[in-house]
């Protein structure tokens, strides 16, 4: 057995169904690390409608923790975004969560 992370999110994309211009739709992520030391992650999001509520976590083996993503449009459009995620898990560096 190797010692390392497990990064387990369940989902790849989020839909943030239509909602009124500058009303804001918050849905939150649940991020558990399935591996056997802490899991360290980078956030970002590509898109200024799209925030997050954390630009690092850091969880402990075996525990979860929560991110929020909200969506706050500023006009009325169809909006695309990603939230690209760097993590010390040696199975998944880098991946990705899109929205719509």
């Amino acid at each position: 057995m190797i010692s390392a992370p497990d990064i387990n999110m369940g989902i790849d994309s989020l839909d943030f169904d239509t909602i009124f211009v500058t009303t804001q739709l918050s849905k939150t992520i649940i991020i558990k690390n399935n591996g056997v030391i802490p899991l360290d992650i980078n956030l970002s999001s590509n898109s200024y409608v799209f925030s997050i509520s954390d630009n690092t976590m850091s969880i402990d083996q075996g525990d979860e923790d929560t991110l929020t993503v909200t969506f706050i449009p500023d006009n009325e459009a169809t909006f695309e975004g990603k939230i690209t995620l760097s993590t010390n898990d040696p199975d998944t560096p880098n991946d990705s969560i899109y929205l719509k």
